[in-house]
């Protein structure tokens, strides 16, 4: 089941605050954290509209459980769909239907990134 989206707000505020702390300061990720929330604002908010089911999972699911926001080395989201779900998202996707994003990777693991990354293949 989707996150609500007040807990998107709750983790950006939770990453704001943990990204002042040294541990997270040593890795480097602040900014990408703030990048990601980002991005997984505009997905949730997306999937709702379209009623596609995912969830987090990996290191995402586990930063959010025991940090309460990112694991402070982890510099990805992780999320998962069953088939039907990820079909209709790469769809949705690959016709422009969530503006500013695009889908890298010509493997069976894809990617989605936003246009404007500089890092995206």
């Amino acid at each position: 089941m989707a996150m609500e989206r007040q807990q998107f707000s709750s983790l950006e505020s939770t990453v704001n605050d943990m990204n002042g702390s040294k541990e997270s300061d040593k890795y480097g990720t602040t900014e990408i954290h703030q990048y990601l929330c980002g991005m997984m604002d505009d997905i949730d908010a997306f999937c709702k509209k379209k009623r596609i089911l995912y969830s987090l999972s990996g290191g995402t699911f586990l930063g959010a459980v025991r940090h309460k926001g990112f694991i402070p080395w982890d510099d990805d989201m992780d999320i998962m769909f069953d088939r039907k779900n990820y079909r209709r998202f790469l769809k949705a996707v690959n016709s422009g239907e969530l503006p500013g994003y695009k889908i890298v990777g010509k493997t069976w693991v894809k990617r989605v990134t936003r246009r404007d990354n500089p890092n995206a293949a």
